[in-house]
C-alpha cells in the first residue's frame, strides 16, 4: 500500500497548529504495540488521555478538541502532546487560540 514503517516512533506534528477548535496529531509507530497519547499543560499536568491502546505499526493520528478528561474546554495557551511507546517518548508543542 506504499506505507513506510519507521525504525522508531516518529511524531510528525499537529495540524492545524495553532488551532481552534480541534487539531490532529500525526505520528508513526515502528511496530505493533501499546501506545499512549496524552495532552499536558505547560506546568506538566496531564489534562487528557487521547489514546491508551495497542496500535498497529505505521501511520496513526489522534484528534484533540481542546477539552480535558472531564470535558471542560482548556483555556488558550501552550500545551504538549506526548506520544509514548515502550521504546520511545516523543512530544509536540500545541498552541490553543480562542
Amino acid at each position: 500500500d506504499g506505507e513506510t514503517v519507521p525504525r522508531s516512533l516518529v511524531v510528525k506534528g499537529a495540524f492545524p497548529n495553532p488551532f481552534n477548535p480541534v487539531t490532529v496529531i500525526r505520528f508513526a509507530t515502528a511496530r505493533s504495540g501499546p501506545v499512549r497519547v496524552s495532552i499536558f499543560d505547560a506546568q506538566g499536568r496531564r489534562l487528557r488521555v487521547l489514546a491508551d491502546r495497542v496500535m498497529a505499526a505505521g501511520d496513526q493520528s489522534e484528534t484533540w478538541d481542546g477539552r480535558n478528561d472531564q470535558g471542560v474546554l482548556a483555556p488558550s495557551g501552550v500545551y504538549f502532546c506526548l506520544v509514548e511507546t515502550p521504546e520511545r517518548v516523543e512530544a509536540v508543542k500545541l498552541a490553543l487560540l480562542k
